[in-house]
Formats: C-alpha cells, sequence, structure tokens
C-alpha cells in the first residue's frame, strides 16, 4: 500500500533549471497543466506549453542567481548541467563546473531567501559506479568517471544544506532515460544508425558498442517525469535519495533487437564482442523506495521504443518534406459514416499536411443513404486535397478498396477504414517504411506495443485464431494478414491489381496480402493501436465475415 502523500503539488510555482533540457522540457510540459511553471536555461525550447514562463539565463552567472533572489518559488527543481559520460573524461574541469559549481552558487542563494523553496537536484545512476547488483539508494558510491564524481560532489552539497537546516533538499537519481526529443545516448544512437544505413543503402551490420551484454536500467521520459514528481509529493526533504527508474534491467542487444524491429529492411545487428574501458556490466536500480510512494511505470519498454523510433521517423518526414517529395493517397471507403467522416478526414488531413509535400484524402462512398457524401462534399469547398468517388450502388468494402487503389492519384497508396478505429499515427511508418524500400506495410494489431480497445473478447479472439491460421496454412508469416489499415506503393500494386478482385472484407485484404507476397514483394507490418467505434455500428458480422475469410483461405491454398 502506498504512502500518503506529503504534499499536493497543483497551485504551486515551480521554477524548472534546465527546463529546456530533455527531462526538463517533458516535465515543464506535464506539471504546467496544474501549476504555474517557469523554464529556465540557455536556450529557449519551441516545444514547450505555451503556459510555461521561458526565461533564458546562464545558470553559473550573477544575474541568474540575482533573479533567483528576488522571485519566490515553492519549488526549485535543477535540471541543469551535463549528462554524458563518456564525453567527461575530454574535459573534467567543464563537469565540474557545470554540475558541482553550479549547484552550490544555487544552494547557497537560496539558503539566505526569507521564504524559501523546497529544492530538488537531478542526480544520476553513475555516482554508484561498478556494484554489478540492483542499487539501492543506500549503496556506497564509487564513481567512475568524471561526470559521476562531479555530479555526486553536487549530491553531497545538496544533502548537507538539509543537514544544517538551511534548506529542504531532496536528491533524485535518475537511471539512463529515453524518448521523443533526445538526441544522444544508447536508444537515439541505435535508431539513428538504422535510419543512416537505410538512407545510404549501407548493407553492413549495425553495431553495438561493446560486448552487448552490459545490462542496464533505461527507462521512457514519461515515467521518469511521473517517478519525479511523485517522489517530490512524497519525500521528506531531509535531503533524502530517491532512485528514478524502471527496476528493470536489459541487456544492450535486447534493447537494440527492439529497435531493429522498428526498421525491419535494415541491416543485421551485431556487437563488437569485446568489454569497454570502464563499461559495467550491470547498472540498475532497486526502485522499492520509489515503488512505496505508490509509483508504477505507465509505458513499457517495447512501447517506449515504438514512440521513439515513429518521433525519429516522423521529424526526418517532416524536416525532409521538400526534397523526400513524397506523395500520398489515402483512400477512406464509407457507408453511413456521416457522424464520423469529418473527424477521421480531419485526423489524416492534420498528419500528412506535416509529413508529405502532396497528399489526397479519397473517400469511396457506396452510395450512404445517411448523406456521408454530402458531408465530404461540404469539406470539399475548404478543402482541395479531399476527393469523392461515389459507387452507384452498395457493393462491399472490398469493392470500396478495390476502386480507391484503381483511382489512388499519388506514390503511396493507403486503405484506411472511415470510424477511425486505427491510430493515424501508423501512416507515419508507412511513408518512412514506403519510402526506404518496402512494398507494402500493413498495420498490425497482434504484435508487440499495440493495444486494442472497446472490442469484445470474441471478436478480438477469432480475428487472432483466423489470422493465425492463415499464417500456418498460407505461409505468409504475417500476424494480422486481414487488417484493412495498410500502404502500398503504387508501382508495387500495379503488378498484382489484375489478381486482387474480391469484393468482400476480409477476403479482399487477405487476397491482397498473399498476392503481394507471392508476386515477391516485400510486406511488413507496423503496430497500430485500434479502438472499436463509439459512433455509428459496425458492418462487419462475425459470423458470416469468418465463414467468408474460412472460403478464401482454403480457395488461396490450393491456387497459385
Amino acid at each position: 500500500m502506498a504512502q500518503k502523500k506529503a504534499r499536493e503539488l497543483k497551485g504551486k510555482r515551480i521554477a524548472i533549471l534546465g527546463g529546456f533540457g530533455f527531462i526538463g522540457s517533458h516535465l515543464a510540459n506535464r506539471l504546467s497543466k496544474e501549476n504555474n511553471v517557469v523554464a529556465i536555461g540557455s536556450t529557449i525550447h519551441p516545444g514547450l506549453n505555451t503556459k510555461i514562463i521561458q526565461i533564458k539565463y546562464d545558470v553559473l552567472s550573477q544575474e541568474f542567481l540575482t533573479y533567483l533572489q528576488r522571485e519566490h518559488f515553492d519549488i526549485i527543481i535543477h535540471l541543469a548541467g551535463t549528462s554524458e559520460i563518456w564525453s567527461s573524461f575530454k574535459n573534467p574541469e567543464r563537469e565540474f563546473k557545470l554540475n558541482e559549481e553550479s549547484t552550490k552558487k544555487i544552494l547557497e542563494c537560496l539558503s539566505k531567501k526569507e521564504k524559501k523553496p523546497l529544492f530538488v537536484y537531478a542526480s544520476t545512476i553513475g555516482v554508484y559506479g561498478s556494484i554489478n547488483r540492483k542499487i539501492n539508494e543506500q549503496d556506497d558510491t564509487v564513481p567512475l568517471s568524471p561526470y559521476g564524481k562531479s555530479k555526486l560532489a553536487a549530491d553531497i552539497h545538496t544533502q548537507s544544506y538539509a543537514t544544517d537546516n538551511k534548506l529542504q533538499t531532496l536528491v533524485l537519481r535518475y537511471s539512463g532515460t529515453y524518448g521523443p526529443r533526445q538526441k544522444k545516448l544508447f536508444v537515439y544512437d541505435i535508431i539513428k544508425k538504422h535510419h543512416d544505413a537505410l538512407i545510404n543503402k549501407n548493407k553492413e551490420p549495425i553495431t553495438i558498442k561493446g560486448s552487448g551484454k552490459q545490462k542496464r536500467d533505461i527507462n521512457y521520459v514519461t515515467n521518469q517525469v511521473s517517478a519525479t514528481i511523485t517522489s517530490i509529493e512524497h519525500a521528506t526533504f531531509k535531503g533524502d535519495i530517491v532512485n528514478i527508474g524502471s527496476g528493470d534491467e536489459y541487456s544492450l542487444t535486447e534493447i537494440a533487437k527492439k529497435i531493429h524491429s522498428y526498421f525491419p529492411n535494415a541491416p543485421k545487428l551485431k556487437s563488437e564482442k569485446k568489454k569497454r574501458e570502464g563499461d559495467t556490466p550491470l547498472l540498475a536500480f532497486d526502485t522499492t523506495k520509489l515503488q512505496s510512494f505508490g509509483h508504477t511505470q505507465e509505458v513499457s519498454l517495447q512501447q517506449g521504443i515504438l514512440n521513439t523510433s515513429r518521433w525519429f521517423k516522423r521529424e526526418y518526414l517532416e524536416q525532409n518534406k521538400e526534397s523526400l517529395n513524397i506523395s500520398f493517397t489515402v483512400i477512406l471507403p464509407s457507408y453511413n459514416e456521416k457522424k464520423v467522416i469529418a473527424a477521421t478526414i480531419k485526423k489524416a488531413d492534420t498528419l500528412l499536411s506535416k509529413i508529405v509535400k502532396k497528399y489526397e484524402i479519397l473517400v469511396v462512398d457506396d452510395s450512404s443513404p445517411d448523406g456521408t457524401a454530402d458531408v465530404v462534399r461540404d469539406i470539399q469547398k475548404n478543402n482541395s486535397n479531399v476527393r469523392l468517388l461515389v459507387n452507384p450502388h452498395k457493393k462491399g468494402l472490398g469493392y470500396a478498396h478495390k476502386v480507391g487503389l484503381d483511382h489512388a492519384l499519388h506514390d503511396i497508396i493507403c486503405i484506411m477504414d472511415s470510424d477511425g478505429s486505427p491510430d493515424v499515427n501508423t501512416i507515419v511508418d508507412f511513408v518512412y517504411g514506403i519510402n526506404s524500400g518496402i512494398d507494402m506495410v500493413i498495420g498490425s494489431r497482434f504484435i508487440p506495443a499495440c493495444t486494442i480497445i472497446g472490442q469484445k473478447w470474441v471478436k478480438q479472439w477469432s480475428s487472432r485464431v483466423m489470422n493465425q491460421v492463415i499464417r500456418y496454412l498460407l505461409g505468409t508469416k504475417m500476424n494480422d494478414n486481414t487488417h484493412s489499415f495498410r500502404a502500398i506503393s503504387k508501382k508495387s500494386y500495379q503488378k498484382i491489381k489484375d489478381k486482387v478482385n474480391d469484393n468482400h472484407h476480409p477476403e479482399f485484404c487477405l487476397e491482397l496480402t498473399v498476392k503481394a507476397l507471392r508476386a515477391g514483394l516485400s510486406v511488413v507490418e507496423a503496430p497500430t493501436d485500434f479502438i472499436e467505434r463509439d459512433e455509428g455500428e459496425t458492418k462487419m458480422p462475425i459470423a458470416s465475415s469468418g465463414m467468408g475469410a474460412i472460403k478464401k483461405i482454403f480457395s488461396l491454398r490450393f491456387s497459385k
């Protein structure tokens, strides 16, 4: 049972030193929802919430100390300083100046204030050195790098001010942190190596430094932010220490393999198979104290790596939109989708406008009696990227897919349900994957890091079983052969278009998968979340669609 909170943070005035940095910016955004947050650092951050006050200061300057002395804050969180072990060996003096010296000056400044804030110092797992078992807060600190030594010196100063009753202080020691916006350290480094290999068409293996067996406690940034807030809410602020991490240990090879799964056409992985000097076999936290506060992990390693990989891909597409010159069609088959079609178009339009140069949203309506086509026509008045095709008669979802694929204008063609059930962000994987040479990418609901929300267990179970039967009988190696949410290059579709004609679903998509594989096209899966529609009604009865799929499986099994 979690211990009772020592304090509530809502409504506090909080300064985050290093608030433009990786953890600092994520923490500032989270805290700004219920607090008055001031982010302070050397560079203004464009990704911060507009509610956050941004102030540019060098934390070593006298001007900054004067500002701290003048302003009132309830809490000051010190995340400024350096954050890399290996580079610290080149310039130890810089480490002590930016970590120890800055912290000591800030502590002394705050101790002289009449109304003193709570002070939180962000330290590191690197202060412990090589213990080779899970580390708790009582373990000895024997840092192996100038970075670790400088952070430990700052730790000691922070604790001593509480011991001397000058301030109420807390030391948070972070394990390795990764996530969107971080452009260094292991996870980002391996993601970038995959990307560079694909862009440069390099076939050489992607190298993991060291043996690859080194185990680390790495944690997704939103988990670290939640743990930080929970610790501030529960800690006594008597110079106490809390380890902030996942409490799990993962080998570098294991982490790299998870990254590799999101870049399926990249070269293979390999490790140097030798230990690097100063590289400890195990660096992981015992998080018993953190858990006693009631903290639980929000994001798994698999989900965190997916989020980070997708962020990297999206940033690449956004920054290179003009030079990549990608054109994209998303097909929205519709029948009685009046209530949801506008929202689905808006989601697709918002994303595509940022990541591709040219695009169209092609609605293929099956003569919906509810006026779906009229809603689309109204949207067309203000959006030239929206196109409408109306089938003269209701001919089925597979037919609508076929019509859309045959009439698409652009180089990459995506099929997406109009009801808003698929996760539109998976389109990032579609665009990136096909641009890097894959023929077809299927949005899979049945691979790690996918979430299915609101779907009845019978429907989900039957779909999983059906797909495993398909995988076995037809040898597709796919986990989700029948999901309509997918993308294919127009060039690849032209090679198989005459072989795919079924008017039903999921038979059409199954046929598309199998014919693509038999034609020698590269087909991979990308994880996608699925949310069962909460407006309108499904058009796919389980019994009839299941029987149709079984007939199609056997038809494909005994045909070429």
